[in-house]
């Protein structure tokens, strides 16, 4: 005897589910059509984007970059904010030798600067010696914060210079003192405290900068009547040293018609703290560790850093910027061009390794490009120096 499965109740509807009619399913009244471009529009577009290529050939590579983020020079200037001059203290006080109080008017003030220094910024003091009217001043402006006590401009912006050039600390006290402005520049546990909230600003500051990029790339193809989530980018690698046995790695993707940086990434297989730091095995290790942020965030030596740093950017192309790199361009060492063509609906690159030894001609790839390879479609001709 056959017995039927016992039936199940289905659950009641909630009160915030829509009725089942009102959800579209397989047999929906919904259609699209496909719109193609009749021929005079398809002359318009070509047209309109051989016009915007003639426009980016006639500009530098930095004026067209500066035309796509829409920089304004004149304003950057005028807006710039402080303006700091050398000035020997001597020179100072004879000038405010020359003028009267402003406030009783008999006698010139007195410029004294007290022993306290505040890194580069110091405190003067102008008193008169009749009525003894006095007025202090910071010789730079504080920087904006919502803290108690914020940072001095002039202590940021050297900070942040002595490290555009690859500088710490040390260089920058040497320079000082070189220079006769203070014995030491800046104390190391002040600089390191204030490199913190400068690579913070920096990270922030970039973020924003490849965001407009993008924006401008997305633009700039449609324009030239292309896909604005498929574009061509280069990429290239950098170490904060020579050798293969620098702890310091940079990768960098570079969209190739406007030279725009789109996303980059910093790599590092070093960290000091953990160098000089307690050993796992010693008292108080946990406490410290509990505390302690590591500067490491990839485990691998140098040379590997380069391939580490693209692959990180690949995976997050699209959940970043929106954009798939259907054409990608490296180079591997002096005279190779790696080119990396992308099929998004197959999610599977194509690897070619041109050489001019070979006019273009040769193929060199291993097993991993093995089966990719056999239905790679010719590319379009690259011309590399000799």
């Amino acid at each position: 005897m056959n017995r039927s499965p016992p039936r199940i109740a289905s659950p009641a509807p909630s009160p915030d589910q829509p009725p089942p009619e009102s959800i579209p399913g397989p047999s929906t009244s919904c259609r699209l059509d496909t719109r193609y471009y009749t021929a005079e529009e398809i002359a318009a577009r070509t047209e309109h984007a051989d016009e915007v290529k003639r426009g980016m050939e006639t500009k530098s590579a930095t004026q067209r970059k500066f035309d796509l983020l829409e920089v304004d020079l004149a304003h950057s200037e005028e807006e710039s904010g402080t303006d700091f001059v050398l000035v020997d203290f001597a020179i100072l006080k004879d000038l405010f030798a020359h003028v009267r109080c402003g406030k009783c008017g008999l006698a010139a003030p007195d410029l004294r600067k007290p022993d306290r220094q505040y890194g580069l910024a110091v405190k003067l003091e102008v008193t008169c010696s009749v009525c003894e009217h006095r007025v202090e001043r910071f010789s730079s402006p504080r920087t904006e914060g919502s803290g108690n006590i914020t940072l001095f401009e002039v202590n940021m912006r050297a900070l942040k210079s002595i490290q555009s050039i690859g500088k710490g600390v040390t260089a920058l006290s040497d320079f000082c003192a070189g220079m006769n402005l203070s014995h030491r520049g800046l104390h190391h546990k002040t600089f390191q405290a204030h490199l913190r909230k400068v690579v913070q600003v920096c990270e922030d500051t970039a973020a924003a900068s490849e965001a407009d990029s993008v924006r401008a790339i997305k633009d700039l193809y449609s324009d030239l009547g292309q896909p604005p989530n498929n574009i061509d980018v280069m990429f290239d690698g950098t170490w904060m040293t020579r050798g293969q046995l620098s702890h310091i790695g940079v990768g960098c993707i570079i969209e190739v018609y406007t030279g725009l940086v789109i996303d980059h990434v910093v790599l590092s297989n070093f960290c000091l703290g953990c160098a000089i730091g307690p050993k796992a095995s010693d008292e108080g290790y946990e406490d410290w560790l509990a505390d302690h942020e590591c500067q490491r965030n990839i485990d691998c030596g140098a040379g590997r850093m380069e391939v580490e740093a693209a692959l990180i950017m690949f995976k997050r192309s699209l959940s970043k910027n929106g954009l798939r790199y259907t054409t990608v361009m490296s180079d591997e060492g002096k005279r190779r061009l790696w080119v990396y063509p992308h099929r998004p609906r197959k999610f599977a690159f194509r690897l070619h390794l041109f050489s001019p030894k070979d006019s273009f001609e040769g193929q060199q790839h291993d097993a991993f490009a093995e089966n990719a390879l056999r239905s790679v479609p010719p590319l379009y001709p690259l011309k590399l120096p000799a």
